[in-house]
Order: C-alpha cells, then sequence, then structure tokens
C-alpha cells in the first residue's frame, strides 16, 4: 500500500509539471517584442529631359565614343519587383545591353516615351533586353502602371 501511494504521489506530480508546461502563455509584448505602426511610404517624381528620336532605327545605329565612360557596364540589369524598377534610374555606356526582369506576380511592361522600345505585357520571370546604341536619355515606363517610370542615361 505504501509502494502505491508512493507511486501514485510521483505521477500526481508528473501530471501537474506536464499540466504546467502546456499552460498557454500570455500575449504581453514585452520591451523586444514591441510592433511599430507601418511605415508610410511616399514616392518622389524626378524630372528628366528626354531624347527624342527621329525613328526607332536611329538608335540601333553603331557609334563610337572617345568620351570617359569606360567604367560604365557592357550590360545591365534592372528588376522590376514591388511595381517599381530597381534602379530607376541607370547610367550607361554606349552599347549596352539593358535586361529587365519582371519579379512581381502580376504583368509589367517596359515601354519608352518616345515609341523606341516597348517590351509588351511581361508574366513573372520574363526577360526583356535592349541595347542602347546612341547617347541620350531614355525615360520609359509600365504601361497598365503608369506610376511605375525609369530612366536610362546613355554617355
Amino acid at each position: 500500500m505504501k509502494r502505491s501511494m508512493i507511486l501514485m504521489t510521483k505521477l500526481l506530480l508528473v501530471s501537474i509539471l506536464l499540466t504546467s508546461c502546456a499552460a498557454p502563455i500570455a500575449n504581453t509584448p514585452t520591451p523586444e517584442m514591441e510592433i511599430s505602426a507601418p511605415t508610410e511610404i511616399v514616392a518622389t517624381e524626378t524630372t528628366v529631359s528626354t531624347v527624342t528620336q527621329d525613328a526607332p532605327a536611329a538608335a540601333m545605329q553603331t557609334q563610337s565614343t572617345t568620351d570617359d565612360s569606360s567604367n560604365l557596364p557592357d550590360g545591365f540589369e534592372v528588376e522590376i519587383e514591388d511595381f517599381a524598377y530597381v534602379s530607376a534610374v541607370i547610367t550607361v555606356k554606349v552599347g549596352t545591353t539593358v535586361t529587365w526582369e519582371n519579379k512581381d506576380q502580376v504583368q509589367h511592361t517596359v515601354t519608352s516615351d518616345s515609341g523606341l522600345f516597348d517590351s509588351g505585357l511581361l508574366a513573372k520571370g520574363v526577360p526583356f533586353s535592349f541595347t542602347f546604341t546612341e547617347a541620350g536619355t531614355y525615360t520609359y515606363h509600365c504601361t497598365p502602371h503608369p506610376l511605375m517610370k525609369g530612366t536610362v542615361i546613355v554617355e
């Protein structure tokens, strides 16, 4: 009998310990857990002058340069993500191929403001490339989302 009482006491203690371990933890925030309100993001617009071309073929002609643009890349990638071109303004040298790739779930375009190039609708993961063969400033936008804007400066 004494043995069964000891066993019952041990079982009772173990069950109390297990029950207390399984008790829910209060959702009281600690200083480390404080939740801050969302930060407001304000978009700003940069004004950039546009170089207009007489014909789309004009930018496709090869042109050699003698300026100091040797430190600029031969190829450049722009990601389309969170309804923005990342980076929105890039500077490249003449002859650079710029590739845009859509990372969003929705379709976007890369459409020249002057009509020089247009990717058409790009689904997620689909790239579009264009080679800039003349110096100038080329602005572009997303046709379905006109607040998405970008600029390629070719030196």
